[in-house]
């Protein structure tokens, strides 16, 4: 299958005003034709040869250039159309054209790795930043990993890297190897790789037993009935989020993302309904199971005011003095909250599906062969 390049000047015999044109280059693959803008700026007719190599004459400042930039473009173009063949791949325009608006050095990895993320449509935005988060850590690892350079000996370093350097624990580790392995398959997917270098590799990285945090109904009783001074009534607005949480099974992050829809009525019965910041999967947490929850909402207006939110990091050092006021023997934060949530529904006899539901927990997840959707008015009729 032949690959014909060509860099060719207004291929529309434009004219215009100014008198200058776009530089295109002409793909043709078996009588087929694309024209790649490789946006350089534009010339007059008068700068323009046609001669190979030597396209703009030497009388364009910036002559060198231009011929430069061009000749790289054609090579890009040629490497990628012999890699193809190589691979015994079919090549063709729709091909061609994905990989030369592609942005960045195509030889390297970060920049595919930027160009990953910034053109894939993430489902939810706590997924795409722990994509962003990755791609901050292989940049401080190393800005400049070449395709040939994935292979065992790098991702074994990069482990080391996260473990030793940045003090991460086995599970962030490995949560970091996530978008590691998916981006590494788009890309042999789109044959910037032969073989996916993963293939084989045993990145042995020890786990962690999660240590699970809840608080029994004396300890829960205790932060309710906390009471606050003049200088501490910014910890009370903290105590009381967390409560919220406590009753409604939501992270923190996803109180930010309430509003009036949020609040639905189903049956005279109040739900708290949207879909998780961290996953996008749908929740529905029965609140009205729990009175406190709507005690906090109208102690602070809900929907007509937003509520007392922080960033996560003070809300979690928070929730570390509100401990200690309660005179807990544990360490407060975010997820205790949803531990809690759990913990009471399960005591109620909810089954696991609907806990599941309530939490917004993905579809997919190993706990069931089979996932049936669950709606508000399917809760009532199991309390009924």
């Amino acid at each position: 299958m032949g690959v014909s390049l060509k860099p060719v000047f207004n291929r529309h015999g434009q004219k215009n005003k100014s008198g200058k044109y776009t530089i295109s280059i002409k793909v043709t693959i078996d009588r087929k034709t694309a024209y790649l803008n490789p946006k350089l700026p534009k010339i007059s007719k008068e700068q323009w040869t046609d001669k190979p190599n030597k396209w703009v004459k030497d009388t364009h400042p910036n002559h060198f250039l231009y011929n430069k930039t061009i000749q790289e473009k054609l090579t890009e173009l040629l490497d990628f159309a012999d890699r193809q063949q190589l691979l015994g791949k079919t090549i063709t325009l729709d091909k061609v054209s994905e990989f030369f608006i592609r942005r960045g050095d195509k030889t390297v990895f970060n920049d595919y790795v930027e160009e990953y993320i910034r053109t894939y449509k993430f489902g939810a935005v706590g997924t795409k930043k722990k994509y962003e988060t990755f791609n901050k850590l292989l940049n401080e690892f190393n800005p400049c990993i070449r395709f040939s350079n994935l292979e065992e000996n790098l991702f074994l370093n990069f482990r080391d890297f996260l473990k030793e350097k940045k003090n991460q624990k086995g599970n962030t580790i490995d949560k970091y190897f996530d978008p590691f392995k998916k981006i590494v398959r788009d890309a042999v997917k789109r044959d910037y790789l032969e073989k996916n270098p993963f293939d084989g590799v045993e990145l042995k990285i020890k786990k962690e037993k999660p240590v699970r945090v809840t608080l029994n109904s004396t300890e829960l009783e205790a932060i309710e009935n906390l009471t606050f001074g003049e200088n501490d009534k910014t910890l009370e607005s903290h105590r009381d989020m967390f409560l919220l949480l406590c009753y409604s099974g939501l992270y923190y992050n996803d109180l930010r993302e309430l509003t009036s829809d949020s609040l639905v009525f189903e049956k005279g019965k109040e739900f708290l309904i949207g879909d998780r910041y961290k996953t996008g999967e749908r929740y529905i947490s029965p609140i009205f199971l729990f009175p406190k929850a709507k005690q906090i909402l109208e102690k602070y207006s809900f929907p007509e005011k937003s509520l007392p939110l922080i960033s996560d990091q003070k809300f979690n050092k928070s929730l570390k003095a509100i401990g200690v006021k309660a005179a807990l023997e544990k360490n407060l934060f975010n997820k205790v909250g949803r531990n809690v949530f759990s913990d009471q529904i399960g005591s109620k006899g909810f089954s696991e599906l609907m806990l599941k539901k309530f939490l917004g927990h993905t579809k997919d997840s190993r706990s069931f062969k089979h996932y049936v959707e669950i709606e508000a008015e399917h809760i009532l009729q199991f309390i009924s």
